[in-house]
């Protein structure tokens, strides 16, 4: 009985300390990066900044619908966050990026999962999405556009 007890609080221990909150940013073509990002009256104008401000690194950022040009998006350190576009309509959300650059880019622990939206690049040699160092990103619904001399994922 006495093991018991001591595996009920240890389980109890670690679900109150492992608690996550999870948050969301929100991202427009008229947002200003100085912005807090925590509401879509509030939002940030880059997607790179709208990942940096999700509360607690935990949680998603909504991305209105729009081109957002020269974008890198760089998530590390145990970011855990999903890209969100327009469902309804994946192509209403563009990122593009400059040539020899990566769209998404994730390292160091880190998860990002894209939704709804469309990849393209501006160059040669870019990359859609992209991964390293116990990384994993995923994408849903994603339309991968035009990468000369690149690659998709």
């Amino acid at each position: 009985m006495k093991k018991l007890l001591i595996l009920a609080l240890i389980l109890w221990y670690c679900s109150i300390g492992n608690a996550t909150t999870f948050g969301y940013s929100y991202v427009s073509t008229t947002g200003n990066d100085a912005n807090d990002c925590l509401s879509a009256a509030n939002a940030c104008l880059t997607v790179a900044r709208g990942v940096d401000a999700v509360p607690g690194g935990k949680g998603g950022v909504y991305i209105a619908d729009g081109i957002y040009y020269y974008t890198s998006v760089v998530a590390y350190h145990g970011t855990f966050v999903t890209l969100i576009g327009n469902c309804s309509n994946p192509s209403a959300v563009a990122l593009y990026t400059t040539a020899g650059n990566k769209v998404i880019w994730v390292q160091d622990h880190a998860t990002v999962i894209a939704q709804c939206m469309r990849l393209e690049t501006t160059g040669n040699g870019s990359i859609a999405i992209a991964a390293r160092q116990f990384s994993i990103a995923d994408w849903d619904r994603v339309i991968f556009g035009a990468f000369p001399l690149g690659i998709h994922v």
